[in-house]
């Protein structure tokens, strides 16, 4: 978000989706610090904490669809709404995040799946804030605000 935050275009976006974006900023940063404890304190191995990520990040990308970002022309601001697809895709991304633990715990268990899924976690979210940054810079590009 560095060349959206502190700049003109930063105000052009409504307040519940610079609020989502805060709110994503906040837990990435919360998880990515717990992993990098989990990965220091030996719990996971960075190579399994890595393929967390990784996965997450994938998941949250996609998920990243659940949102729609277009131009309110009456607000002149950026907003999102959900749309019919989008609802589906949000639909099974809380159903994985519901049962990641019964999916991954056949392989980890203990304090190793808790640390898997907190690098899971942090990917999804590292994913959702790229998806919808590149969103939010399409539609303002759209609108010659950037």
């Amino acid at each position: 978000m560095r060349r959206l935050v502190g700049t003109d275009a930063w105000g052009y976006l409504h307040r519940k989706l610079k609020r989502k974006v805060y709110i994503y900023l906040a837990i990435f940063i919360i998880m990515t610090g717990i992993s990098a404890y989990d990965i220091l304190s030996g719990h996971i191995n960075i190579l399994l904490a890595a393929g967390a990520w990784g996965l997450g990040f994938l998941l949250g990308y996609l998920s990243g669809r659940a949102k729609k970002i277009l131009w309110h022309q009456e607000e002149e601001l950026v907003v999102g709404k959900r749309d019919k697809k989008g609802i589906v895709v949000l639909i099974i991304y809380i159903v994985f995040a519901l049962t990641r633990r019964e999916i991954f715990g056949y392989w980890l268990h203990g304090i190793m799946l808790t640390a898997f899924c907190f690098c899971l976690i942090a990917g999804t979210r590292l994913g959702r804030i790229i998806r919808l940054r590149r969103k939010i810079r399409k539609v303002l590009l759209e609108q010659g605000l950037i």
